[in-house]
């Protein structure tokens, strides 16, 4: 006898363990699985004082991590309020508003359409290696690779590698460089791409914190040593550095509570398969 939506994931789970239970592009969750990530997300939600009755705001696009939010809370008995992700900044805070709600869930940083790539060089034991970097509109890191070469190889390794993980953009903004114009004409001929100096700012910024980072580690060790820790690092800030500036202190200590939601079931995720 189920007494209420959330105790179906569990209860499916003792009924059909190992069977599918949930496809998603090209992730695959069996029953168990399932159920696991659900118990992880609930717990999360536990520890920011989330009970029984409380509203929550479901703010995901569709995903394999929108059913398990919403069976997370329902688990809880909490009161989901699911909100559209077309909607405007002024919209989603009325909705939130209106409805009083005590902690808002949402997926991670989608990735904008409008790529910004940029190269740095860094030296490694005395000898020169680049650090090719790509960033959104939104100045969410996308992807680091560190490559020996400044070419056009090198580019259209790292512009295949970008590709292959995110899908194609609506455009790519570089600097002067010809070796991305080389790379795009292989890789992406309709591809828009915009070459200019001035308008690679989103990227030449994102570089600042790499050079804080090498000089509080004393310089990097080895390609793979920077590959490891600057890939980790730039997506860490991306989830842990909102825009502090654009936010009200309200606003902020919501965005802090829900960056520590997100990365707890990045972790849970991680140790689930």
């Amino acid at each position: 006898m189920i007494d209420h939506i959330g105790q179906i994931p569990a209860q499916a789970a003792q009924k059909y363990g190992d069977k599918t239970a949930l496809i998603f592009e090209d992730k695959s969750f069996n029953f168990n699985t399932l159920n696991a990530l659900i118990e992880a997300a609930a717990g999360g939600l536990s520890n920011l004082g989330i009970v029984q009755g409380d509203t929550v705001t479901l703010y995901a696009a569709n995903s394999w991590e929108w059913v398990v939010s919403y069976y997370a809370m329902a688990r809880l008995g909490a009161v989901i309020n699911p909100v559209n992700t077309m909607l405007t900044p002024a919209e989603i805070e009325y909705v939130v508003t209106d409805c009083g709600v005590k902690a808002i869930r949402r997926d991670r940083p989608p990735v904008g359409d409008k790529w910004h790539l940029d190269e740095v060089v860094i030296l490694i034991r005395g000898k020169k290696h680049w650090l090719w970097r790509a960033v959104d509109q939104n100045g969410n890191a996308l992807e680091i690779f560190v490559q020996s070469r400044r070419n056009t190889k090198a580019a259209k390794r790292f512009m295949r590698k970008l590709m292959k993980q995110y899908g194609m953009p609506r455009v790519i903004i570089t600097d002067k460089l010809r070796s991305y114009g080389a790379a795009k004409r292989d890789l992406a001929p309709g591809l828009e791409h915009r070459s200019h100096k001035g308008l690679n700012n989103a990227a030449e910024v994102s570089h600042k914190a790499t050079r804080r980072r090498e000089r509080v580690m004393g310089r990097f060790k080895s390609p793979r040593h920077v590959q490891q820790i600057l890939s980790a690092h730039d997506q860490i800030n991306v989830l842990f550095r909102p825009r502090r500036h654009q936010l009200s202190a309200i606003s902020y200590r919501h965005a802090r509570s829900d960056d520590f939601s997100v990365w707890h079931d990045i972790t849970c995720e991680i140790a689930a398969g």
